[in-house]
């Protein structure tokens, strides 16, 4: 019989082992392309994770669901925001006394969120996507500001080859 192999080896290899199993893993490749993040009317079998989940009952899309640091307003609450993460859209809360600030990507004291008016070409709802009306690629997220009233927000961009389509509210 072979001397027994001391405890603490065996541990380091067990160790070395799994890190290279891990580090070789196959990982699959995502097959769908990245889409813009944008809600349109609720689609379920068209909206699949990685890059689509519905929340508060509109699509949220994500461009790069693996970059995590892509972020989005959450359609109906200030006092959250979608996070893109490689499991999906993911819903994080703003700490108390806080609301989420799309211009700075990062919740602030509620006070310091900046209180819009819309253009009323564009945002005619209280919370929607619509189209850039100067740019074919690009749409804007409306909401409602810290005061109630509609506010034209961030601006987005349709995904690559892509242009925003009124009639179905999404890029296409």
């Amino acid at each position: 019989n072979p001397p027994p192999i001391p405890t603490q080896l065996n541990m380091k290899l067990i160790i070395a082992l799994t890190l290279v199993a891990v580090a070789t893993a196959d990982v699959p490749a995502a097959t769908k392309p990245p889409v813009a993040a944008v809600a349109s009317p609720v689609t379920a079998e068209l909206c699949s994770l990685p890059y689509c989940k519905i929340i508060a009952g509109q699509e949220v899309r994500c461009e790069n669901p693996g970059a995590w640091f892509e972020y989005y307003p959450h359609p109906t609450n200030r006092h959250l925001f979608v996070q893109c993460t490689t499991y999906g859209p993911q819903v994080m809360s703003c700490a108390p006394g806080t609301a989420w600030s799309q211009p700075d990507k990062v919740c602030i004291f509620e006070t310091f969120v900046p209180s819009c008016t819309a253009d009323a070409t564009v945002c005619d709802c209280d919370v929607c996507y619509r189209g850039d009306p100067n740019d074919t690629t690009s749409y804007y997220y409306c909401s409602l500001d810290a005061n109630g009233q509609r506010c034209r927000g961030a601006k987005m961009t349709c995904g690559a080859g892509t242009t925003w389509d009124k009639n179905s509210n999404t890029c296409v």
